[in-house]
């Protein structure tokens, strides 16, 4: 099996979480400011799953449930990312 690639990053990445619920889910967040997430059983040949342009730059990402992340970002904001919704819900 071949190492799976975050090729959609445009720069360094800064945090990756695999998805505890469906773990062929691994999210990524960038210096880019873009949130993606891959789905490891289609390899790296594919499109990501879901990508999405933050607010500011991400410092970490973590897993709520199989559909929902929660992510950090540099400006002190806590947001919530729904799988295919494009409008984040800001926690703090």
């Amino acid at each position: 099996s071949q190492p799976l690639k975050f090729s959609s990053h445009s720069k360094q990445i800064r945090c990756i979480s695999i998805c505890p619920f469906r773990d062929r889910l691994v999210a990524s967040v960038a210096e880019d400011g873009i949130l993606v997430i891959r789905d490891t059983k289609l390899g790296n040949s594919t499109e990501p799953r879901f990508s999405l342009k933050l607010a500011d730059i991400p410092s970490a990402v973590c897993w709520e449930s199989d559909a929902k992340l929660i992510v950090g970002l540099r400006n002190g904001c806590v947001e919530r990312i729904t799988i295919g919704n494009r409008t984040p819900d800001v926690l703090i």
